[in-house]
């Protein structure tokens, strides 16, 4: 999934899509590979999600 499609999904643009990925990835919670996203620390995730 690309990250226009996925900022389409959610009503979003694909900068704020990028940055907030870039963020999560940063932080270790996700890791980005091309067409995918795999949540590494999923409890961490929902907590950074609810912020």
């Amino acid at each position: 999934m690309t990250h226009q499609k996925l900022a389409h999904d959610i009503g979003s643009v694909r900068e704020a899509v990028s940055r907030i990925l870039g963020q999560w990835a940063e932080a270790g919670l996700i890791e980005v590979r091309r067409g995918a996203v795999e949540i590494v620390d999923r409890p961490c995730l929902e907590a950074a999600g609810r912020r």
